[in-house]
């Protein structure tokens, strides 16, 4: 690798150089990007000017961090979803069966039945 000769370095090949490397590593590290993070990775790679390597990284972990956010959310919503579903199936299980002795419903035995409260 060239390197400044100068001693102090006024000539700013120095700087040059590191540059050179950073963009290097950007580089390396939105190819060895997952494929899912294609958007992010042209996005950066279309910038005017590069960002620098901490940019970039924030910039990718943002858009992961609102994905998993999604995911949950979505999976969540899901959950509730099956939730209600089961509730209304077995809701209407449950007013579908007559006992077999008695003929009365479980929902009217739900509601003429009290649970005594236990006391401290």
């Amino acid at each position: 690798m060239p390197q400044c000769t100068c001693g102090v370095c006024t000539c700013g090949r120095n700087r040059a150089i590191a540059n050179q490397n950073e963009s290097h590593q950007l580089m390396q590290s939105l190819m060895g990007l997952h494929e899912s993070f294609s958007a992010e990775r042209s996005q950066v790679l279309m910038m005017d000017h590069l960002p620098d390597l901490e940019k970039a990284f924030s910039m990718v972990m943002s858009v992961e961090k609102q994905r998993t956010v999604h995911t949950e959310l979505a999976e969540n919503t899901n959950n509730v979803a099956y939730q209600l579903v089961m509730k209304e199936n077995m809701r209407d299980h449950a007013e579908k069966l007559v006992f077999k002795h008695s003929s009365i419903s479980p929902r009217r035995i739900c509601r003429t039945l009290s649970i005594p409260q236990l006391e401290p």
